[in-house]
């Protein structure tokens, strides 16, 4: 079987930014008052009351715990032993954190989310007592605050409810279809050739899971393949949607004029520009947009093929396959 294929390796990177947004959760100004005196026990109140309730959940954590490490260890219930164990309660619930120094170390306690911060600790043995109360669902981290400790190993996970599983994001594919191209010109005559874009920006699949907004001609990616033969004059008209946030434009490498089009082509969302060329040499040419920047606009997907046939036309085959390839990173 007789294959053609027509494409072009065009390294196009994109960095990717996922910004997630924290769930939103009670945060109260820090202390700006003097810390209690040292004793086994410091109580936060619960209630606007004062009076402390008594709490539904209880942990105890020990400093290093004869590990040798700086961590948390649990101690007694189902977190007996374990480093950094994962503390959970529900929301509203008051939850008792007792904090024992194991390792003879200046250590704290801390969950930021819910101001909690206890006072420093270092003889053996010593401990401090903390009580508070939960709000949302979700996942806050508590750790030592000591210079270093954190970044050593003292921190862990207070797991309040059932944090809600993420939303898998669905968009559709964008990707070409390599057999979805125009067929082979033949032995025709020179002709006027009439071909409409229109630059889009679209939120397409990137993986399982995952989406990203593409630059694109005419919704997918790469482009359409404009098909001609030498000696025809093209008649080009872009057009930019009117969801765009960008102006976009066009290159094509077969055009032998100021930027290939791109001087008569610089469209903002909402208008459209027209100029037409005539093609003088056969080959397989990217087009692509030339809106600075013009890699990044590459780089999100505005990239395709003009493959302007020879006189007579290409040779016959089976079958042609379209192939451009982009990356993003």
């Amino acid at each position: 079987m007789r294959l053609r294929y027509l494409g072009f390796v065009l390294l196009a990177a994109a960095l990717v930014v996922t910004a997630c947004s924290p769930e939103a959760t009670p945060w109260l100004p820090t202390p700006t008052s003097e810390p209690a005196p040292a004793s086994e026990a410091q109580v936060v109140p619960v209630s606007e009351s004062g009076a402390a309730s008594e709490p539904d959940v209880r942990y105890t954590l020990l400093t290093g715990a004869g590990t040798g490490k700086l961590v948390f260890v649990g101690q007694g219930g189902e977190i007996d032993g374990m480093e950094n164990p994962v503390l959970t309660a529900d929301p509203g619930d008051s939850v008792e954190i007792t904090l024992v120094n194991a390792d003879n170390i200046l250590h704290d306690f801390v969950i930021d989310e819910f101001n909690v911060h206890s006072e420093q600790i270092q003889d053996l043995d010593s401990k401090v007592t903390l009580t508070f109360e939960v709000g949302e669902a979700g996942e806050y981290d508590y750790y030592c605050s000591l210079p270093g400790h954190r970044q050593a190993g003292m921190e862990g996970v207070l797991r309040v409810g059932e944090p809600a599983a993420p939303v898998a994001a669905v968009a559709p594919s964008i990707v070409r279809n390599p057999a979805d191209l125009p067929g082979p010109i033949g032995d025709r005559l020179p002709t006027t050739v009439k071909v409409d874009l229109l630059a889009q920006e679209v939120e397409g699949q990137l993986a399982d899971g995952t989406t990203f907004t593409y630059y694109t001609f005419n919704g997918q990616v790469p482009g359409p393949m404009i098909r001609v033969r030498v000696g025809d004059t093209i008649e080009l008209k872009l057009t930019n949607d009117t969801s765009s946030t960008l102006s976009h434009s066009i290159d094509l490498h077969a055009v032998n004029g100021p930027g290939g089009g791109a001087v008569y082509t610089q469209t903002a969302p909402g208008e459209t520009h027209a100029f037409s060329f005539k093609t003088l040499s056969p080959g397989v040419f990217v087009y692509h947009c030339a809106t600075p920047s013009v890699a990044h606009h590459i780089a999100m997907g505005m990239y395709s093929l003009i493959v302007v046939e020879p006189e007579g036309g290409l040779p016959p085959v089976d079958k042609e396959f379209y192939v451009m390839q982009g990356e993003i990173y």
